[in-house]
C-alpha cells in the first residue's frame, strides 16, 4: 500500500506555481517582488532632494508661491519614476538611473522658475 501524499506537499505547490509564474519560484523559497538594488540608492537620493527643496521653498515670501512651484514639477517627476519602475523593474538603463537621481532637481529648477516667472508676470492680469 502506497502512502498518500499530503494535498499541500511543498513540491506540488512549487510545481503548480511554476506553471502560473515561471521563473519566480524556487525550491529554496519564494523570491520577493520588489525594487532592484540598483533603484534603491537613486530613489533615496531623489527623496533627499525632495526634502531639501521643500525646506528651501518654504522660505519664499509668501510661501504660497514657492510650494506650488515645487509641487507641480515634483508630481510630474514622480509619475515619470513610477512609469520607469513599472516598465523596467529588474534591469534599469543608465539613463533611467540618471533621471531618477537628478531629474527632480532639473524639473523643479526649470519648472519652478517658469511657474514663478509666469505667476509674477501675469498675477495682475489673472485677478
Amino acid at each position: 500500500m502506497a502512502l498518500a501524499r499530503h494535498p499541500h506537499d511543498p513540491d506540488d505547490v512549487i510545481a503548480k506555481c511554476k506553471m502560473i509564474v515561471p521563473g519566480v519560484f524556487k525550491p529554496e523559497g519564494i523570491r520577493m517582488f520588489g525594487l532592484n538594488d540598483l533603484f534603491t540608492k537613486p530613489i533615496f537620493e531623489a527623496l533627499l532632494i525632495q526634502l531639501g527643496l521643500m525646506c528651501f521653498c518654504t522660505t519664499f515670501d509668501p510661501p504660497e508661491e514657492g510650494l506650488p512651484a515645487l509641487l507641480y514639477p515634483s508630481f510630474g517627476f514622480w509619475v515619470g519614476v513610477s512609469i520607469i519602475l513599472v516598465r523596467r523593474p529588474r534591469d534599469p538603463t543608465k539613463g533611467d538611473l540618471d533621471f531618477i537621481r537628478r531629474g527632480l532637481l532639473y524639473a523643479v529648477v526649470l519648472g519652478g522658475s517658469i511657474a514663478l516667472w509666469y505667476w509674477g508676470t501675469y498675477r495682475g492680469h489673472l485677478g
